[in-house]
């Protein structure tokens, strides 16, 4: 998990709707890591990791940039309510369990 400038940690998933969020419209490789919030080595394996399936496409026009295309579309509306910024965080695996 990767921690966010709130002090949360953000899962993969997270972070990958994060990017397709972003690259709705072509955008530049830099401009990706910095409104992800994540450094060149993690913006380099989640973008790999998105073209690889399919999920987000490199383009040469207008500029050299990514673009998320419709299997990533389809894949972030199934994960909505996340996709739109709604965070969730979760709880530390000693306060699921109760000691008696």
């Amino acid at each position: 998990m990767i921690q966010d400038q709130k002090g949360v940690k953000r899962d993969k998933l997270a972070i990958m709707l994060k990017i397709l969020n972003i690259a709705k419209t072509t955008i530049k490789k830099t401009h990706i890591l910095y409104k992800a919030n994540i450094n060149f080595y993690q913006l380099t394996k989640y973008l790999s990791l998105l073209t690889s399936v399919g999920m987000i496409e490199e383009v040469e026009s207008p500029f050299k940039g990514y673009r998320i295309t419709e299997k990533g579309l389809q894949f972030m509306h199934m994960f909505e309510p996340k996709a739109d910024g709604i965070e969730y965080q979760e709880e530390p695996a000693y306060q699921l369990v109760q000691l008696r």
